[in-house]
């Protein structure tokens, strides 16, 4: 009984035109990857409200908060990462003040008047960003996030947002990002 593709002698070279049709598909694949526009750049988050505190429980001595909702400044000097987030996270906070923290973010781009008459006022400008974060650290100290946001209106729709980054639990939080646009030609 033959098996599909073993009617050769195993120490036979492999047939010469599978190279050059190998690295055309190698080519093919790497192109657009090689085409990709990356921009890197700072983001200051600044807390502005507390929108819903979430549920607390408390199962096995540990704290853990679920739906709490926050929403951020988010300053940039990139006019696609400025905006406005609002932050849906699940905390787990153990008795040493150790906590994990997953959520997801929905990040409104605009420009922020710092200085208006009543406080900051937010102008959007249409795009819109979305994705998840992920951040530990202790509840005394400082945070370490990460995460990925994608673009889905506007100006920023198409494009890929990674951030990493920290600060003081709660506090302003400073992150380096990468703003990835797959169809950016170099």
């Amino acid at each position: 009984m033959k098996n599909c593709g073993t009617s050769r002698s195993r120490s036979k070279p492999l047939p010469w035109i599978l190279l050059p049709v190998t690295a055309a598909a190698l080519l093919l694949w790497a192109v657009p990857a090689g085409a990709a526009n990356k921009t890197v750049c700072q983001e200051t988050a600044i807390p502005l409200a507390l929108l819903d505190p979430g549920q607390v429980t408390h199962p096995d001595g540990n704290t853990h908060i679920r739906g709490m909702t926050i929403m951020q400044i988010e300053l940039s000097d990139d006019p696609r990462v400025e905006g406005r987030a609002t932050v849906v996270m699940d905390l787990q906070i153990k008795a040493n003040g150790d906590v994990v923290i997953h959520g997801t973010v929905y990040k409104e781009v605009g420009v922020w008047d710092l200085d208006g008459p009543s406080g900051p006022q937010f102008t959007p400008s249409g795009g819109v960003w979305v994705g998840i974060v992920e951040a530990k650290g202790n509840m005394a100290g400082t945070l370490t996030a990460v995460g990925t946001l994608h673009g889905i209106a506007g100006e920023v729709e198409g494009l890929q947002y990674t951030f990493e980054g920290g600060g003081p639990t709660f506090g302003v939080d400073v992150y380096t990002v990468r703003v990835l646009d797959p169809h950016a030609k170099k």
